[in-house]
């Protein structure tokens, strides 16, 4: 349509755009081929628009990308012409390999990334020596160290945030505060959460919290201030500081409001609403709780569409009925796990088996119960046991399996199913005793106990029964 209003062969910044989104089109879809063309006729139009030796943000954007795609054809000699000229110094190449490295890793190819990048680190080490420290090997040390973490090498992500911390203070001393060193602690705090280091992260956190307030100032609000006092606030959640996750939590969110706007609808903030919920969920604040929710709800919505279906979403939709049905509200808490488990389904396939649709699950059966709908709540109990053996392996012991075992039995046990009941209850006492101890004593045991020895009573009244009418 550009070319019929402008002309077949016209060149101008509106075409050389549309050439340029094609390509990145192309490259997502794989067809290297296609988006070397289209980026190429994109820089010829704007190199044709700027002129030949023009120098700005939007020709230095597709020479990036065609690096990228020449890269990915193993055309490195190529890529790292386009971005830095044929007379590139090896500072240069690691340079170039590290920024196609970025690109790779923004479009979600964290493999490519993870050896572009260390690529550019062998690259960098042998231009300043096997063991030297500098700002530039830190740099590409943390962004290894983020694109491990996303794959899922978390130890090999801790390793890398170490080093890349150690170097940075010795560049700049050990006593030293800056932008740089603070977002390696928080990227360390994040790694030993992940690994259930909690003490080791709120350490990490605090450091950095305490960094990024030297640096910005005291009273500074900004969204990496933000992002560490959220992330610490989970932790101290983790560790059973409930209040001070609260305070941290608020705090997060006021200064997310202060940045974004008071009536801003982010990702960000909605995360943060529904964790400053699920504290205050903990802590018996109901009504609390479930205003956050829905807020946490309406942003969510408001960033993804009304009608959008996601994981997000389907996780405040079951927050909420937790919320309503601990106030009481059943039926409201009835529809609400009804959404979020179609949701769910609708996000995962409709057969697919997880330990968030299997949580749903065990949770529309407990209102069913409690509805006294005893069909409906043994059917969705019986999907939520099969599906966490699914999930966690068919001899699994667990808190998870032990308490849908146990509910699934109360539920027999209430249509007379007494057989069955026994056999659950069996189950359940099994799998706690597994799980806290053969020895053990606590009131779940205690509580699994004294309902089996009930059912077997009243088998031993029937079978008593039976021997007197014969």
């Amino acid at each position: 349509m550009k070319r019929s209003v402008y002309g077949a062969d016209a060149s101008n910044r509106s075409i050389a755009s549309t050439l340029h989104n094609l390509g990145d089109v192309k490259h997502e879809l794989g067809d290297l081929q296609g988006a070397q063309q289209l980026y190429k006729q994109a820089l010829d139009m704007k190199r044709s628009v700027y002129g030949a030796d023009a120098s700005n943000t939007d020709i230095a954007s597709t020479l990036e990308n065609l690096g990228s795609v020449k890269a990915d054809l193993g055309d490195l000699q190529g890529a790292r012409e386009l971005v830095y000229g044929a007379d590139a110094s090896n500072t240069d190449i690691a340079s170039t390999l590290g920024n196609l490295g970025n690109i790779k890793a923004d479009l979600g190819d964290l493999q490519g990334a993870r050896e572009l990048y260390m690529q550019a680190l062998d690259m960098k080490r042998s231009v300043y020596g096997t063991d030297a420290s500098s700002t530039d090997i830190a740099s590409t040390l943390g962004n290894l160290g983020i694109v491990k973490a996303d794959l899922g090498d978390l130890q090999g992500a801790q390793e890398l945030y170490t080093q890349a911390l150690d170097m940075k203070r010795s560049v700049y001393g050990a006593d030293a505060s800056n932008r740089s060193i603070a977002s390696t602690l928080h990227n360390l705090g994040n790694v030993k959460a992940d690994l259930g280091d909690l003490q080791g992260a709120r350490e990490l956190y605090m450091q950095a919290l305490d960094m990024k307030r030297s640096v910005y100032g005291a009273d500074a609000s900004n969204t990496s201030i933000a992002s560490t006092l959220g992330n610490l606030g989970i932790v101290k959640a983790d560790l059973g500081d409930l209040q001070g996750a609260q305070e941290l939590y608020t705090q997060a969110l006021d200064m997310k409001r202060s940045v974004y706007g008071a009536d801003a609808s982010n990702r960000s903030i909605a995360s943060t609403l529904q964790s400053l919920g699920d504290v205050k969920h903990e802590l018996q604040d109901l009504q609390g709780a479930q205003e956050l929710y829905t807020q946490a709800l309406d942003t969510t919505r408001s960033v993804y569409g009304a009608d959008a279906s996601n994981t997000s979403i389907a996780s405040t939709l079951h927050s909420l009925g937790d919320v309503k049905a601990d106030l009481g509200d059943l039926q409201g808490a009835q529809e609400l796990y009804t959404q979020a488990l179609d949701m769910k389904r609708s996000v995962y396939g409709a057969d697919a088996s997880n330990r968030s649709i299997a949580s749903t699950l065990h949770s529309l059966a407990n209102v069913k119960h409690e509805l006294q709908d005893l069909q409906g709540a043994q059917e969705l109990y019986t999907q939520a046991l099969d599906m966490k053996r699914s999930v966690y392996g068919a001899d699994a012991s667990n808190r998870s399996i032990a308490s849908t075992l146990q509910s699934l039995g109360d539920v027999k046990h209430e249509l007379q199913d007494l057989q069955g009941a026994q056999e659950l209850y069996t189950q359940a006492l099994d799998t706690k005793r597994s799980v806290y101890g053969a020895d053990a004593s606590s009131t779940s045991i205690e509580l699994t106990f004294r309902c089996l020895q009930d059912v077997e009573r009243e088998l031993q009244r029937l079978e008593m029964c039976r021997e007197m009418h014969e």
